[in-house]
């Protein structure tokens, strides 16, 4: 206890000194947590654009081996409409999952009458479409997907301005069905919008589940996604959703959003490296800091170290000293740091 007296007496001693150590280790701790919380709410927000915005859900369950190969052989990777039904009747009893969400992807070519263009897409069902985005803005013209136009789809801005697209207008989309026979549908253009990036923005559609059935002649999906409630734990419900399928012979597989999102994990290990890089440039500027003062207070301190060692001090005790007085400098700053971030 003597020995914080002593420290804490001798910082006082220095208060210029002192002074400037504390900023630098609270304004380092202060930027350290503002990053941090920067982070964290940006990693929040592409969570929620993951699971809702893409439509991805928390959970996704698919065919075994779907997301390498279901483009090679389409119809073996799809789920049938009855394996759907028998997965959703044997989940529903769980109370975390708050809905189930069939999505079909589906390509092929988009024609306006005069000239045909490459898409890609999904098909969903609008209500869930309109549960899933509840929390974000249409800001695309027209309106987006709904239960009472059961063939209006939602065209990418770029593709829509290249096809000379206009709300309202009827286009066709052809592609090939899951038995490998062509098939074409209308397609009335119900909302034009931004996906947000320009490497869909020119090819993207969004279709009502039921018209991209129709477009594949099946009464399947290529995924059915869950959506959880927001407290649940989802490392327990999954592993309880993977031991209920697992019981029922199907095979399929479960995923989790973070594995289908390549985007929130790119960015999430982007911002990983710049904080673990902020981090050890303030570190090492608190340190050097902290030494720098602890060396200017050993030399000026001299005859006191003697005094201390001439009544019998040993050298650790007066090295325990020095540590004491760095260890109140640092907690202090920090201190001030935390209320600084707070």
């Amino acid at each position: 206890m003597i020995g914080f007296r002593i420290a804490f007496r001798s910082i006082l001693k220095n208060r210029r000194r002192t002074a400037i150590t504390l900023a630098a280790l609270a304004v380092g701790y202060l930027a350290i947590t503002m990053f941090q919380g920067y982070v964290a709410d940006t990693l929040h927000g592409l969570r929620r654009a993951a699971i809702r915005g893409e439509g991805i859900g928390h959970l996704t369950i698919i065919k075994k081996g779907a997301l390498l190969r279901s483009r090679m052989d389409e119809k073996r990777y799809t789920l049938t409409g009855a394996e759907i039904s028998q997965i959703t009747n044997l989940l529903q009893s769980m109370p975390e999952i708050i809905m189930f969400i069939p999505r079909l992807d589906v390509s092929g070519l988009l024609s306006n009458g005069k000239e045909s263009v490459i898409f890609i897409g999904h098909g969903i069902d609008p209500s869930a479409y309109r549960i899933l985005k509840k929390d974000f803005v249409y800001t695309g013209q027209g309106t987006p997907i709904s239960p009472t136009n059961a063939i209006g789809g939602l065209v990418a801005g770029d593709l829509a301005a290249a096809m000379g697209l206009k709300l309202g207008e009827t286009a066709v989309i052809f592609s090939t069905t899951l038995d490998n026979r062509m098939n074409a549908v209308d397609m009335e253009v119900q909302g034009i919008y931004n996906t947000g990036t320009r490497a869909t923005n020119d090819k993207y559609l969004i279709l009502p589940l039921t018209l991209a059935q129709r477009l594949y002649d099946t009464d399947g999906a290529s995924r059915l996604s869950l959506l959880l409630d927001e407290k649940a734990r989802q490392p327990a419900v999954m592993a309880r959703v993977q031991e209920a399928l697992n019981r029922t012979g199907l095979d399929v597989e479960v995923h989790t959003w973070k594995e289908l999102s390549n985007f929130y994990t790119s960015v999430a290990g982007l911002f990983g490296m710049i904080f673990l890089f902020l981090f050890i440039i303030i570190l090492v500027v608190a340190v050097m800091g902290v030494l720098n003062t602890m060396s200017m207070s050993v030399m000026e301190r001299y005859r006191e170290i003697g005094t201390m060692r001439a009544f019998g001090l040993q050298r650790g005790g007066v090295i325990r000293l020095f540590c004491i007085e760095g260890l109140l400098l640092g907690l202090i700053g920090v201190g001030i740091g935390a209320m600084l971030a707070m």
